[in-house]
């Protein structure tokens, strides 16, 4: 089982936009969202009341806790990212939230095709990353991966997602220097429809 959680030390206070967007007359955009190595739920907080329910998933057990003080998720489940979405029921979600989550990561097949089974037809993936200008995945000096943006294309799409943004952040500041990466958005389709990079 490969175990996956965010720290909070120096996890972001990431805003994707489709944390942003709502419906007219506000009714919730997404109504079932899953959280990725929710950590102690900053993710949740910041999606708020634009969904309709929210999933917490993290590896370690005194996140959850403090996650769970908040009141923000109608579930919190103790798991690894990859073995919780292989157990959830297929096209179950609206969107899947991975903040801070992936560098902890090599190869993304297996957890962006969970993301794809879980996911509603038209439902939504947004997760950042470390990034670099090579080739593939490498592991840095820090101990984290970073993924270069033609292998994000090639993985997001060979799991099902089309519509994908890639697009350059700062996913995160540490010893008071900021971390280059990108913020991805994917929307799940039958067919890839192009990729939008910047």
């Amino acid at each position: 089982m490969r175990g996956v959680t965010s720290p909070d030390s120096s996890h972001p206070s990431p805003q994707f936009s489709p944390a942003r967007e709502r419906e007219p007359g506000g009714a919730p955009r997404y109504g079932h969202a899953i959280d990725l190595g929710c950590g102690t739920g900053l993710m949740g907080a910041a999606l708020g009341a634009r969904v309709g329910t929210l999933t917490g998933v993290d590896i370690a057990p005194a996140m959850l806790a403090l996650a769970r003080r908040k009141g923000l998720y109608a579930r919190l489940v103790e798991a690894g990212i990859e073995d919780f979405l292989a157990g959830e029921p297929a096209a179950s979600a609206d969107l899947c939230v991975a903040a801070d989550v992936f560098i902890y990561l090599g190869p993304l097949a297996t957890v962006l095709s969970g993301m794809t089974r879980v996911l509603r037809p038209d439902g939504r993936a947004a997760f950042t990353v470390q990034s670099h200008d090579g080739d593939g995945v490498v592991l840095g000096p820090d101990g984290r991966y970073a993924h270069a943006d033609a292998y994000l294309a090639a993985a997001a799409e060979a799991a099902g997602f089309g519509d994908l943004a890639i697009r350059s952040a700062v996913v995160r500041r540490e010893n008071g220097a900021d971390v280059p990466g990108r913020t991805v958005i994917a929307v799940k389709r039958s067919a890839s429809t192009g990729v939008e990079a910047a």
